[in-house]
């Protein structure tokens, strides 16, 4: 009976599998020219309910395509300011089928106890902070801004996805080829967004590189080119962390820094630099300080397209908008400060700036987001959230920390961890002057990257020794 229920649940993936094939075969087919709405939305549910099944009977397959998402996004606008994206539709059924289809993987009983402690210390941090933030929204609500807490809660919806990633990995991924494989999922979630990109800046009038693009749009209508930037950043840590051959490493490391440049992201080319000199003088490599160097001589040949937007800023143009952009800004801060100071126990609400900023501003200009984390948080969370934050940061330095001292030299859990140092950093420098940490991409790669440092521990920690179960004879 063990063999035929353990049979059945992969017949039924084959089924599935099918089922999804035959159900994009016929939506790409008829949809092509057809009008008919409502059988695009019948055939569009036989695809949906494929996937679903899929993710839950076969979760591994679906798990290295939400890997692939932490560094791009296709998405499909459903209004003006929504739309849906692969983790919408694999996620959950990924989390179901990971606890269904897959035991508890071994080896967390061998782990250092610094680095369960390291853990647990993180967790208990996120979750702080989700609590919080859920309260504030609740305050925000009762105060009588119901329509307002509901956004927001958007918001957090897609933080808490993000942070889901971090459990996903430490199901998931059990064997050495399995760190091996998120590698390359992110790798070929890099290698699709150059490929967009490439497509959308010389053929449809993109002006800047993105990490999100929707499918259904002439122009791919590709946005967030400050996500995009830090992608590469991330790339950089987990390609490092566990390398492969080296010629197709180094010319896939030097087609980033192109891509990198094409998102004209100023956040993302200064949190990149950082990365890069903190790691080459922590890890003794001097030589890498000459990396942003050659970004630099490589400027001139890079389209003014690309090239302008971080000129400009460098020498404040006058009448520039990435001069009003600069300098907005440090009146974005001001305002939130001054939020802040008003609202200092709980804030104002999570990413509620957006919606008082007029308020606490002597132009009464509506600021969008604060384009600073601890800002953000302030004036959203108030005290308790400054602090929460501080704790996460603590939280996640000591976690890399722990897993360092753990391991032996020549691990990937240690080389990950020697990293973990050098890419906090990165990612504190590009919150300074952006919100990647609002939102799911920021926030997923960051859950990969500490799931990965317990995962690769895990995998490479010797298991305890058997039990004796014989007493020695005593004369």
């Amino acid at each position: 009976m063990a063999v035929d229920r353990l049979r059945a649940p992969r017949e039924f993936g084959d089924i599935a599998l099918g089922g999804l094939a035959v159900g994009l075969a016929l939506l790409v087919g008829v949809g092509i020219g057809n009008q008919d709405r409502g059988l695009l939305l019948i055939l569009g549910a036989l695809l949906g309910a494929s996937i679903v099944v899929v993710s839950c009977v076969r979760p591994q397959f679906a798990f290295w395509v939400l890997i692939a998402t932490t560094i791009t996004q296709p998405f499909i606008a459903v209004s003006e300011t929504r739309g849906m994206n692969p983790v919408d539709a694999l996620l959950f059924p990924t989390l179901v089928g990971a606890w269904i289809a897959r035991p508890r993987p071994a080896g967390f009983e061998s782990l250092s106890g610094d680095v369960v402690r390291a853990r647990r210390n993180l967790v208990n941090a996120v979750l702080a902070y989700l609590a919080l933030a859920v309260l504030s929204l609740v305050v925000l609500a009762g105060r009588g801004y119901p329509g307002y807490a509901g956004s927001s809660f958007l918001v957090l919806f897609r933080c808490v996805q993000g942070l889901l990633f971090f459990k996903l990995v430490e199901r998931m991924v059990r064997t050495r080829e399995d760190l091996n494989h998120v590698r390359t999922a992110i790798v070929v979630g890099f290698v699709a967004a150059m490929v967009v990109n490439a497509i959308g800046l010389a053929t449809l009038g993109v002006m800047r590189a993105g990490a999100a693009w929707n499918i259904l749009v002439g122009d791919y209508f590709i946005s967030g080119p400050n996500e995009a930037g830090f992608g590469v950043v991330f790339l950089w840590a987990i390609v490092l962390a566990f390398p492969f051959r080296r010629g197709p490493m180094v010319l896939l490391l030097l087609l980033s820094l192109v891509f990198l440049a094409a998102t004209s992201s100023r956040s993302a080319l200064l949190a990149w630099v950082t990365f890069v000199i903190v790691w080459g003088i922590r890890g003794r490599r001097g030589w890498m300080l000459l990396a942003p160097l050659g970004l630099i001589a490589l400027f001139p040949l890079l389209p003014e397209a690309w090239t302008g937007k971080i000129v400009k800023s460098l020498v404040m143009q006058r009448g520039s908008f990435e001069s009003y952009s600069t300098l907005v800004r440090f009146y974005a801060w001001q305002t939130a400060l001054n939020m802040f100071l008003h609202f200092p126990w709980l804030g104002v609400g999570y990413d509620s700036f957006r919606f008082f900023s007029r308020e606490f501003n002597a132009l009464t200009l509506n600021l969008g987001a604060a384009e600073n984390f601890v800002f953000e948080t302030a004036a959203g969370l108030g005290i308790g959230g400054v602090a929460i934050v501080v704790w996460m940061a603590r939280a996640l330095r000591r976690l890399g920390k722990s897993v360092q001292g753990a391991m032996p030299e020549g691990t990937r859990a240690y080389a990950l961890a020697k990293l973990s140092g050098p890419f906090l950093v990165a990612v504190a420098v590009a919150n300074m002057t952006g919100d990647n940490l609002i939102g799911m991409m920021g926030v997923a790669q960051l859950a990969v990257f500490s799931a990965l440092l317990v995962t690769a521990a895990r995998i490479e920690t010797p298991p305890l020794a058997e039990p004796r179960t014989w007493m020695p004879a005593t004369e």
